[in-house]
């Protein structure tokens, strides 16, 4: 039997982020990176992501916080009532504008450009990491001269392998899986760190350097 959705206030989703819970926000990607509560990940709503994504940043055991519009989240609740091994405490009632309202932190999903990602790799690569969150087989096709392959299912294990001195910089092929990556890492002790756009098909079809 299907258990009853929670509903949470802000006060309530603050105080279980303080406590360990990972919140999950299944907005679309634009609205997330131009404001979201800090540490919240995003996940891409649609039926292929989610199996794969949520457990990529949120392994089975995990408390979790639920954000997003009613309809959508109704859904998503459904997916982890299947899956199990989660529990879920809750969602946000009223979304991010009762978060907003009641005068609690936001923040954007720090962002470049592949032309700006361009001119930082040929002027100054020193200063900052690319985590590619590709699959083998895509980074196969072609990749970038010194990234680093880490997929999006292995970032959790491979954190502590990853540089703090340093921005970490994280791409995909469209830009939406390296957002959760970069998300992810933001919320975990890591200060800089930025999502590529665009991704890697865009910095492919503006005919800047690859590795084939």
């Amino acid at each position: 039997m299907a258990t009853e959705l929670r509903t949470m206030g802000p006060d309530d989703v603050e105080r279980a982020s303080a406590e360990g819970a990972v919140l999950l926000d299944f907005r679309d990607l634009e609205g997330f990176a131009a404001s979201r509560i800090p540490g919240a990940v995003f996940i891409d709503f649609n039926a292929r992501s989610v199996p794969r994504h949520v457990p990529a940043v949120a392994p089975p055991g995990s408390r979790v916080v639920l954000i997003g519009d009613e309809d959508r989240v109704g859904q998503i609740h459904a997916w982890f009532e299947s899956a199990g091994g989660y529990e879920v405490l809750g969602w946000m009632e009223g979304g991010m504008e009762s978060w907003t309202a009641a005068g609690k932190p936001v923040e954007p999903l720090r962002s470049l450009g592949v032309e700006e990602l361009h001119r930082r790799w040929s002027e100054d690569r020193e200063s900052f990491e690319l985590i590619d969150v590709r699959e083998p087989f895509e980074w196969n096709l072609g990749t970038i001269e010194g990234s680093r392959l880490v997929s999006l299912g292995g970032l959790l294990e491979k954190m502590g392998e990853l540089a703090t001195d340093r921005e970490l910089i994280f791409i995909c092929e469209q830009g939406v899986r390296s957002a959760t990556a970069a998300a992810l890492f933001s919320g975990r002790g890591f200060q800089k760190t930025a999502n590529v756009t665009e991704g890697f098909g865009a910095w492919f079809d503006a005919g800047f350097p690859v590795i084939e």
